[in-house]
């Protein structure tokens, strides 16, 4: 019976750690836990003491310890924005995409001019059209390799075609 009674207290206890939503007793015990390792105080006087200031004082230690850290003040800032915005996360999101879009279309653009530097064009413009470019009348052809529907072309310059042959 005794081992059983561990056993079911034991499974109570993981499947309480591993909640995604814990119940409220396991964050109160949590808590509780935190503020006696934190203050040295026998886990049994914590549990005396009124829930709110326990909470309190392990809240304000840990930001304390935030503060401590290198990047602490901006962290704090950023808890208290998301207290305050609850679109925060989104809106960072957000900023965060359009900052790596901007830094994308920058870097193409320099890579577009780079490329056109290296090509020996000082801006990445089109060139000028030469005089034999321009419309207007069609440019000619070289004389002696014009080929005119009037001109006939002899059977045999084709070849011979066998219908039950792969070969053309």
């Amino acid at each position: 019976m005794k081992a059983e009674y561990i056993i079911a207290i034991q499974n109570a206890a993981l499947a309480d750690v591993m909640s995604e939503n814990p119940p409220f007793d396991y964050f109160y015990r949590k808590v509780c836990r935190q503020y006696s390792e934190k203050f040295n105080t026998p886990l049994p006087q914590v549990y005396s003491l009124p829930f709110n200031e326990v909470l309190r004082d392990v809240t304000e230690a840990r930001y304390e310890q935030i503060l401590q850290s290198e990047d602490g003040e901006e962290d704090m800032l950023e808890m208290a924005q998301r207290a305050v915005n609850p679109n925060y996360e989104a809106e960072e999101e957000q900023e965060n995409e359009d900052f790596a879009k901007k830094a994308l279309d920058e870097e193409n653009l320099r890579k577009a001019r780079q490329m056109a530097k290296e090509m020996g064009l000082n801006k990445a413009q089109p060139q000028p059209l030469k005089a034999e470019d321009k419309k207007g009348s069609p440019p000619q052809s070289p004389a002696g390799n014009s080929l005119s529907f009037d001109d006939e072309i002899p059977p045999e310059a084709f070849g011979s075609f066998d219908a039950g042959s792969d070969d053309f």
